[in-house]
């Protein structure tokens, strides 16, 4: 075992690895960076790759436009992971109440104004939305 004492920092570090003169503890820095980068990446593929499909009806330009400003309000939060998490969960969610409201218009053969009364009046009126309301405001 051999003592390193990194200069710039102050700190001394004990290694298992015995010294070479080459080595300094500022090469392994990157390679954490780096690790730990591409672990938070990898974390974003899938929340991101969900997103592009919930973007399909949108022009290629359009898309890329808003998946790039996604992205990039992600990468700029305190984690980029759930950002990018909570972004795919509020799409989906648009997504489903636009669909249903498009199946009730549909289906009654009403405008979709007096579809989405139809889709949300009953869920506001249900016993598990008044109590995810009260507990969340």
């Amino acid at each position: 075992m051999s003592i390193i004492y990194d200069n710039e920092t102050g700190v001394k570090i004990n290694s298992k690895q015995p010294y070479h003169a080459n080595s300094t503890v500022k090469m392994e820095e990157p390679e954490t960076n780096e690790k730990l980068i591409l672990d938070i990446v990898g974390k974003m593929l899938q929340p991101f790759e969900e997103l592009e499909i919930l973007y399909i009806h949108k022009s290629e330009h359009e898309k890329i436009k808003n998946l790039s400003e996604l992205l990039v309000e992600a990468l700029s939060s305190s984690n980029p992971v759930r950002a990018l998490n909570d972004t795919l969960e509020y799409q989906r969610s648009l997504r489903a109440k636009n669909k249903f409201i498009e199946y009730i218009s549909t289906s009654m053969n009403v405008h979709s104004n007096i579809a989405a009364s139809h889709l949300t009046d009953p869920i506001k009126r249900n016993r598990y939305y008044k109590k995810k309301a009260k507990t969340e405001y």
